[in-house]
């Protein structure tokens, strides 16, 4: 196998990677599973007070429903100002 030959594969094996990375790399490769959810206003309330009753996927299981008690908590954040600001950084 002469020097010339091996510089050849070389170049080949590292064409190759580039190319399978660059493939695996690919943001157009990614299908979503669910389609996007409008940003009406309605839409985002019924679905914040939805719950699943079989949960099976990810957002159903967060969103699945349960008998326990909703808790408001409305903490007590001395440095926020009236206006809903912070001071600014010393």
């Amino acid at each position: 196998m002469s020097r010339r030959t091996g510089r050849g594969w070389a170049i080949y094996l590292l064409g190759a990677a580039l190319g399978v990375m660059t493939i695996a790399c690919d943001d157009h490769a990614v299908v979503p599973t669910a389609p996007a959810p409008d940003a009406g206003i309605a839409d985002a309330a019924a679905e914040a007070t939805a719950c699943s009753v079989a949960p099976t996927t990810h957002p159903e299981i967060i969103n699945a429903c349960t008998d326990a008690v909703k808790i408001e908590k409305n903490p007590a954040l001395p440095l926020l100002r009236p206006d809903g600001t912070l001071p600014p950084l010393p």
